[in-house]
């Protein structure tokens, strides 16, 4: 009986103990840190959509520790001229080495001179806290335009989103009010089928409603109303309004509006005047211009 409970302890003791072992093995590799991410070269994200054109470019990264308010405590870039050479850990044109700083956004290029229009790799790598290292981020990649030291401000290229109208109302023969939902900068795109050619159809845009089913059109202000001519060709065709340039938007102290999107202006509601054809919501869209944006972000 004795020998009996001896081993049933002793069974117990090893089985706590083996329990104990695993625990300790679990958290010391939960805690160890995790790589880098949300890594960006002069604050942009996705580096794909443009070029950098500082020659000292910045370099910024999110640190992931499993460890309630732990902190970075050193880091190292690599920044390589292929993507072969950075897979072996090596960088060609910039290895800081060992770091010891916490700062993780706004750390400038100190290494070889980058070219103009050429594409390169890099990652990086933390340590935390308690001195433990990291594995390196996934490798990112940065393309140069023309380098210049003048300043110059790093943006993404403009996109455009079609927008469908949210109400198309029919107020008489070939007069449409159209309702986009929101207000948005740019102009409109519609499809109309015209029996002969030179016919021409009035597009009034504004922001400010005049009752429920038309435009103010003289809203005061900064608020904005426009109305163009469209001419129609014969059959079917998609037609894209061009907006009428406006002082406000083209003097010499005006930024412009770059050639491939052509001129904008801020709108929700629209007025179709002489319509030839009928407008619902899936002939007519609001092209909306604007840089990328993540509405999960």
């Amino acid at each position: 009986m004795r020998t009996t409970k001896t081993l049933s302890q002793r069974l117990r003791t090893r089985a706590l103990f083996f329990i104990f072992f695993v625990s300790v093995l679990s958290v010391a590799k939960a805690k160890s840190p995790e790589a880098p991410s949300g890594l960006t070269c002069e604050l942009m994200a996705r580096t794909e959509l443009t070029a950098i054109c500082d020659p000292r470019p910045e370099f910024g990264w999110v640190v992931n520790s499993p460890l309630p308010d732990d902190t970075q405590s050193a880091y190292q870039i690599l920044v390589a001229s292929g993507s072969a050479t950075l897979e072996k850990g090596v960088g060609d044109l910039w290895d800081t080495g060992k770091v010891a700083s916490a700062q993780q956004t706004n750390v400038e290029y100190a290494g070889q001179p980058l070219a103009s229009n050429k594409t390169y790799f890099w990652k990086v790598r933390t340590w935390n806290g308690n001195g433990e290292v990291s594995t390196y981020s996934q490798a990112h990649t940065f393309r140069t335009g023309e380098l210049s030291d003048s300043y110059a401000t790093t943006r993404y290229p403009l996109v455009e989103t079609q927008v469908k109208p949210v109400r198309v109302v029919r107020k008489a023969d070939g007069y449409y009010f159209i309702d986009f939902g929101k207000d948005a900068f740019g102009t409109i795109s519609l499809t109309l089928t015209s029996p002969t050619a030179g016919r021409q159809v009035e597009i009034h845009l504004g922001e400010v409603p005049a009752g429920e089913d038309s435009i103010n059109r003289k809203p005061g202000g900064a608020r904005r109303y426009r109305v163009m001519t469209l001419k129609l060709d014969e059959g079917t065709h998609t037609y894209r309004v061009a907006i009428t340039p406006d002082k406000r938007n083209t003097g010499p102290n005006a930024i412009k509006m770059p050639g491939y999107t052509g001129e904008v202006m801020p709108f929700r509601y629209c007025e179709v005047v002489n319509s030839p054809s009928a407008l619902d919501s899936s002939n007519i869209r609001q092209i909306a211009v604007h840089y990328p944006f993540d509405d999960d972000a």
